[in-house]
């Protein structure tokens, strides 16, 4: 390594590893840790390589929109991916350790072939989509949960919306809230 790799990799050693991990592209490690470009891409390349043996994923990142939440289930995972992220930066974490942090536990208390179809990149742009404005995050007056939505579309709640749940509401509500409250 050069000496400005070097000494970059020692200043984002852990969120360098952490990104390797949840399988991020160089691209999105570059944006997320080096915004106005000082470090090249190729860094990022190498460092991949170091950490996981392997090549990063090829291709591009996907795309800056939201169709993801058109389905209730991705809404769901999206919505607790957010609700971790903003009570980390509420208590006072880097917007970066948090996003982290959050997509870590999103995928503790997910099922493992479930949770890698929402991959941390489509994570990222959820927290910057609601950094600018145009996703927003409120709370159902039916259920409680907390959920997320595109700023100009009408607010449906994936819980009380969705009738798959196969079963008692009041069951799944149960879970439900179980589940938001172990992020706080």
């Amino acid at each position: 390594m050069k000496n400005l790799q070097l000494r970059f990799y020692i200043e984002h050693e852990q969120r360098l590893k952490r990104l390797c991990e949840f399988g991020a592209r160089p691209k999105t490690m570059q944006a997320l840790l080096s915004p106005r470009g000082g470090v090249h891409i190729q860094t990022f390349r190498e460092i991949f390589t170091q950490l996981t043996g392997r090549t990063p994923k090829p291709g591009m990142s996907p795309a800056q929109d939201y169709a993801f939440l058109q389905k209730p289930g991705w809404r769901f995972k999206g919505s607790l991916i957010l609700q971790a992220y903003i009570r980390l930066c509420e208590l006072g974490a880097h917007h970066i350790d948090s996003l982290i942090e959050a997509y870590a536990f999103f995928l503790e208390s997910s099922e493992l072939e479930k949770s890698s179809e929402f991959s941390f990149e489509r994570a990222l742009i959820l927290v910057r989509g609601f950094e600018t404005g145009d996703l927003r995050f409120t709370k159902c007056a039916c259920c409680s949960s907390h959920h997320v939505h595109e700023r100009n579309e009408p607010v449906m709640c994936p819980v009380c919306n969705n009738g798959s749940f196969g079963g008692s509401r009041k069951r799944h509500r149960n879970r439900l809230l179980a589940t938001f409250h172990q992020v706080g």
